[in-house]
């Protein structure tokens, strides 16, 4: 009986989560999959143990060894208001992967996420200039582990870069990051490596 009840008010518990995040039209604004982990549960059939906690699996995008692709990470981590800035924080702490390599320098402060229709909007501390990894690869991977990243969630096609609010200029860079707005680029995932 008492496992019944904790089934039950998960279930409603879920339900009134994906009821918040529906827009006006009744769409689901971001599609995340929401992880149980209650003890003695069960979740798409297998048994889970730990602690009463609800999280979202997301994925996260790092360059790999040779630094020629980004290649993903499947991450856990708590549901909060703020996803977007959330999971940008973890791809700031780096891999937990020892075959993976960071794509976000040292001492680069993500200040928020704002999203504008279908592009999210990066706000980066003013460190960013001096950090910022010039350079095709460094910055290829910067970039796009952050794109690619945030382009996980239904919610946003493009990213576009600021510093303390204002549109990124960075001298020697590649691409015109002041007036840019990136789309994911699937050409740099590492295929069939989790």
């Amino acid at each position: 009986m008492k496992k019944k009840s904790i089934v039950y008010l998960l279930l409603i518990s879920i339900l009134i989560i994906q009821g918040c995040l529906k827009d006006q039209d009744g769409k689901i604004e971001a599609e995340y999959q929401i992880i149980d982990t209650t003890e003695d549960s069960t979740l798409n059939g297998k048994e889970t143990t730990g602690k009463t906690s609800t999280g979202i699996e997301l994925i996260l995008y790092f360059a790999n060894k040779e630094v020629n692709y980004l290649s993903p990470e499947t991450r856990k981590i708590p549901t909060s208001d703020n996803v977007f800035f959330d999971v940008l924080k973890e791809l700031a702490k780096g891999p937990e992967k020892s075959e993976l390599i960071p794509t976000i320098p040292e001492g680069i402060e993500i200040l928020g996420v704002t999203v504008e229709g279908k592009t999210a909007k990066v706000n980066f501390s003013s460190e960013i200039i001096d950090k910022y990894p010039v350079g095709s690869s460094g910055e290829n991977y910067f970039i796009f582990s952050i794109v690619n990243t945030l382009t996980e969630f239904s919610d946003i096609e493009k990213v576009k870069f600021l510093v303390e609010g204002k549109s990124l200029d960075i001298p020697g860079s590649n691409y015109d990051i002041i007036n840019d707005e990136f789309l994911r680029s699937e050409d740099l995932i590492l295929k069939n490596k989790q």
